[in-house]
């Protein structure tokens, strides 16, 4: 298939998941080969809700495939327009997650039945195979469906009550039952018709136990002839962008540290959604822009409120997002994930009792000469600013 009816297939895509979905407005849509924007996020795709912006990754995928991602991501942009989107909201497991993939799924057997061309991915004289990434949950059949069947409550409810150890012991119990009787889902026996000649790799939950992994990869073998593999992958999480501020010396301090966060003062390293934050505790000479979608890949991001002083949480609040670094000893590497640097002129920092600046120097304007040395000796941009905006 040439890569402008490619295109235009694409575009069609887009209308019919406008309409399937009833979008009010499209995110901002780009396909980008970038491998190392793929390998960093470990996903194949990801949505911004703050940008309402989506990415998704073309390269050496069949248009089938990366249409489902789109899909995927269009659903997560759906829900931001129903203001349904939150932090955490998108890991895998959450019902937000669980419906993006199955109006995903939906949406292909629909869009097949009408131009089937998206599953035309051998062009005549090309023989070759092509990597096919797939969800199984959702899509294939419905895991949780069927645990909760059995137990009456979800394995994640399941495992934080009684452990891994007692969930494999129960599952035991049940024996070939539980997954003889699990049902291949409406239109997965005609999905998988279109692409069972080519290499499938099976997506599925990150947090599954090695057990159930075992099994699932039966479960195909049995269900649908055929000796594959499971990766555990997941969308992108839908964190979004996050600002961490803190007087002079602190930066200074993380710029020798190499932007490893610590804290010997609290359990917990903080962040904020607010870019123009002002507090009477702490001191806002700097702020550093952060990747959340990128950290949330390597640290669990927990959204956080004072509840008790009357401070509420809801989707469009600006509270707080911490990371737990009893999980973390070694502390919070930023280094990777920092979108940009702001640092606040000291002029405007507040030290108007300060009338003869050439008598007296205010302890301010040591750190920040100090800091910018140090930015400047590791060759890190950064910008000047009046205020934060």
């Amino acid at each position: 298939m040439e890569q402008a009816q490619k295109i235009s297939i694409a575009m069609d895509f887009i209308k019919f998941c406008t309409n399937f979905l009833k979008i009010q407005e499209l995110p901002r849509i780009v396909f980008t080969q970038n491998k190392n924007w793929a390998t960093n996020m470990r996903s194949f795709g990801q949505y911004q809700p703050r940008e309402k912006a989506i990415t998704v990754y073309i390269k050496n995928r069949n248009l089938a495939d990366f249409l489902r991602t789109l899909a995927h991501e269009l659903v997560h942009h759906k829900q931001n327009e129903e203001d349904r989107l939150e932090s955490g909201s998108g890991n895998t497991g959450t019902d937000i997650e669980n419906e993006a993939n199955s109006l995903a799924g939906m949406i292909m057997r629909d869009y097949g039945k009408l131009n089937s061309l998206i599953y035309e991915r051998v062009i005549k004289e090309d023989s070759r195979k092509y990597n096919v990434y797939c969800d199984i949950d959702e899509v294939f059949f419905d895991f949780e469906d069927q645990f909760d069947h059995y137990f009456g409550i979800t394995s994640k409810e399941y495992i934080a009550e009684r452990g891994i150890k007692s969930l494999e012991v129960a599952m035991d119990e049940v024996g070939d039952a539980f997954w003889e009787t699990v049902k291949l889902k409406e239109g997965a026996g005609e999905l998988w018709s279109k692409i069972s000649d080519q290499k499938v790799t099976f997506i599925s939950n990150l947090e599954d136990p090695k057990f159930i992994k075992e099994q699932k990869i039966k479960w195909i073998a049995s269900k649908l002839g055929k000796k594959s593999k499971i990766a555990l992958l997941s969308e992108a999480k839908q964190v979004g962008v996050l600002y961490y501020f803190g007087p002079y010396r602190r930066l200074a301090r993380l710029v020798e540290n190499d932007f490893v966060l610590t804290s010997t003062i609290q359990p917990y390293v903080s962040f904020t959604r607010n870019k123009s934050m002002t507090s009477d505790t702490i001191a806002s000479e700097f702020r550093i822009k952060i990747d959340g979608d990128k950290l949330s890949n390597k640290y669990k991001i927990s959204p956080f409120a004072h509840t008790s002083a009357g401070y509420g949480r809801t989707s469009k609040d600006e509270a707080e997002e911490r990371i737990d670094l009893s999980k973390y000893p070694d502390g919070v590497d930023i280094s990777n994930c920092i979108l940009g640097m702001d640092i606040k002129n000291p002029l405007d920092a507040g030290n108007d009792e300060f009338d003869d600046e050439e008598a007296f120097e205010p302890p301010s304007m040591l750190a920040y000469d100090q800091l910018i040395k140090a930015l400047k000796s590791k060759n890190i941009d950064f910008n000047i600013v009046n205020q934060f905006k």
